[in-house]
């Protein structure tokens, strides 16, 4: 009798062993698959080995990622070539005929004030000489004569697109580097105009003036358009800063004022554009650029090239931006 409750002893005193070796097993088990995506599961099994477990309940589960919202669809544009792109993106948003060679009018003068700032100093003195001021077509109210510091001269050319101003900018820069003559000044710097687009990698583009005016010879495409908003995005954004004013007040280095205005009438009515360009000739009908922030930290870039109506173009690619991201 005392052998058979001895032995009763002896088997209880081996389950509970055996019992607490199951369950160190289990801990130090779940504590090698700690990393496993599967750890939680193969736990819960090994604590309860004699239980059926759900082991659903174990496992958190996997967010769906949410689907990129779809664009709308392409607004109507009437321009023969025009691209819409994010500062920074390879790849375009919208765009037609974005690789076609077309007359840019006066978005060359973005050009023009980008190697004046890069090769004049800022104190330069400007001169609206008799050749800028015999240049013809849109022009500033100063007179022969009159000087400007650099970046006075260039807010000419970007907020009112005078083309005295871009010639007279281009004959500074061809005098600094080295001519005698106006015509060896501007030859000077349509050679600098094409070395830099050329740099900036403008493959497609090639320039004859500082103004944009109609010459066969002077071609250029929204997409390096694009490259060249980039460009000075990233090195001169004082530029895009002079072109967002509606109107301004200029005083020559004679101490006489000039009050411009803006030939971009997108301005007022959309506040938030940082920046850009309009154009016009005969040939290369309407053509304008903007930038537009869509998010705090991107900034969209719309080029319009051969418009019947650019400004209504440049509002309908505004509008589909503000559709897309908002």
């Amino acid at each position: 009798m005392q052998e058979n409750k001895s032995f009763t002893r002896l088997t209880s005193l081996l389950a509970v062993l055996g019992l607490c070796v199951l369950i160190l097993f289990s801990v130090v088990s779940a504590s090698l698959t700690e990393s496993s995506p599967s750890a939680k599961h193969t736990q819960a099994i090994s604590l309860f080995p004699f239980t059926s477990v759900d082991t659903s309940l174990f496992i958190s589960p996997i967010p769906t990622p949410k689907s990129a919202k779809p664009l709308p669809p392409e607004p109507e544009v009437l321009a023969e070539s025009y691209v819409v792109q994010l500062i920074g993106d390879k790849n375009p948003l919208l765009e037609r005929g974005s690789t076609k060679q077309m007359r840019p009018a006066s978005l060359t003068k973005i050009l023009t004030s980008t190697i004046a700032l890069e090769e004049l100093e800022a104190n330069s003195p400007v001169v609206f000489s008799s050749f800028a001021k015999a240049t013809g077509e849109k022009e500033s109210p100063v007179p022969e004569g009159e000087s400007f510091v650099r970046n006075d001269a260039i807010r000419f050319a970007m907020i009112e697109s005078a083309n005295d101003a871009a010639v007279a900018l281009a004959e500074a820069v061809g005098r600094k580097r080295g001519a005698f003559s106006f015509d060896d000044a501007l030859s000077l710097f349509v050679q600098a105009a094409n070395q830099k687009a050329k740099s900036i990698g403008m493959a497609s583009s090639h320039f004859e003036n500082p103004t944009g005016l109609d010459n066969d010879d002077h071609y250029t495409t929204a997409q390096d358009l694009f490259l060249l908003v980039s460009y000075i995005w990233d090195r001169h954004p004082e530029i895009w800063e002079f072109s967002r004013s509606i109107d301004a007040d200029i005083t020559s280095m004679g101490a006489v004022a000039y009050h411009i205005e803006a030939t971009n009438q997108l301005l007022s009515e959309f506040p938030a554009l940082l920046g850009g360009k309009t154009g016009l000739t005969d040939l290369a009908k309407g053509a304008l650029i903007l930038l537009y922030p869509v998010r705090p930290d991107r900034t969209a870039v719309i080029v319009i090239l051969g418009s019947d109506d650019r400004f209504g173009d440049g509002r309908a690619l505004i509008h589909w931006l503000e559709s897309a991201f908002n």
